[in-house]
């Protein structure tokens, strides 16, 4: 069930509670009283059963969110990305009796969205992370990281900044739940291929999921770092890399072996030299080429075609204009499992 804004009637929420929705999205409401009437009683009618919650961009308060919290008994998926007002004052979950209520209550949360949170700090960022101790997916895509925060820290290992938000203290709480955090999203941050060093180095880390969409400091030496670091990856987002070439791909192809999702969107520089070399991906089932001017049909049918046992099931080819009718052709007598075409521009 959606609310994209706060005009929804209040009235029809109690209706909610008969629907037994595991999912609810409240997203973009306003500041206003009845906004935040909404955002409590849809919580009140849903909680027992609400496995994901998302308030991703809606204005409401801190104490607002610690009472629909402490009522989401069994939530697994939590997503608070662009509430920056909840953040502002830095004080949420500074109450150390919000923060042990929370941890028993929100024991099942796995997932956590923190993405495009302006005022992210060390110090909020630690709550959080006290009070969902059991996570496998975390998103600061967007986030204002400090990478070299010697400068604040030197060598220790207390971290409790309140004004800015350091990957040196990330690390410390990824290494903190490191044999059950699976997925990691650092969209559009300033990560660099140092920091992706620091990052697969971390003790008992095996991850399955990272994204890096937008990522301009991360080329070739990062990934081949972290092939060799995180070799099990099953989905890498490297799109819109604008130093992500031939030579990348390429050791993707050689050393990423059990990958399953590659998103390669508006990497300009990768051409059918490397793309060729994909049929070493054995278990690749999607695979995202948007933008990719150079590549053409022969690049494509070499590197997608070549072999009957092609199990991909999602290609997209959006806006390569050098893709001609001879790649539809022979995906259609290889890749026999393919679900989602696109073609378009």
């Amino acid at each position: 069930v959606t609310f994209h804004t706060a005009v929804a009637s209040a009235d029809a929420i109690p209706g909610l509670g008969q629907r037994k929705t595991p999912n609810l999205v409240l997203e973009n409401t306003d500041g206003s009283q009845n906004a935040k009437n909404i955002i409590l009683n849809s919580c009140k009618h849903v909680c027992s059963n609400l496995l994901r919650l998302s308030l991703k961009g809606s204005d409401i308060t801190e104490n607002t969110l610690i009472t629909v919290l402490s009522e989401c008994r069994n939530l697994e998926s939590l997503d608070i990305s662009c509430c920056n007002n909840l953040f502002m004052s830095g004080q949420l979950l500074s109450k150390e009796s919000d923060v042990k209520s929370l941890k028993k209550t929100l024991h099942n949360v796995q997932e956590l969205n923190l993405s495009s949170i302006r005022y992210l700090s060390d110090a909020t960022f630690n709550r959080f992370m006290s009070i969902c101790g059991n996570l496998k997916s975390l998103s600061l895509a967007g986030c204002q990281i400090t990478f070299h925060a010697d400068v604040y820290y030197g060598d220790t290992k207390e971290f409790s900044n309140s004004a800015i938000l350091t990957f040196k203290n990330i690390l410390f709480h990824i290494a903190k739940q490191a044999s059950s955090v699976k997925s990691l999203n650092f969209s559009r941050t300033s990560i660099g291929n140092e920091d992706l060093n620091d990052l697969g180095s971390v003790h008992c880390l095996s991850l399955d999921e990272l994204y890096l969409l937008g990522c301009k400091d991360v080329s070739h030496n990062g990934i081949v770092v972290l092939s060799k670091l995180q070799s099990d990856l099953k989905i890498l987002d490297i799109s819109q890399g604008p130093d992500i070439a031939d030579e990348t791909v390429s050791a993707i192809s050689n050393n990423f072996l059990n990958l399953r999702e590659l998103n390669l969107a508006k990497c300009i520089m990768v051409s059918d030299k490397s793309i060729v070399k994909l049929q070493k991906l054995p278990k690749l089932r999607h695979l995202d080429l948007t933008g990719v001017h150079p590549i053409s049909s022969k690049g494509l049918i070499k590197g997608l075609c070549s072999k009957d046992s092609v199990f991909l099931t999602t290609l997209i080819l959006k806006c390569c204009t050098l893709v001609h009718d001879d790649v539809v052709r022979e995906l259609s007598k290889s890749a026999h499992h393919l679900k989602h075409l696109d073609l378009s521009s």
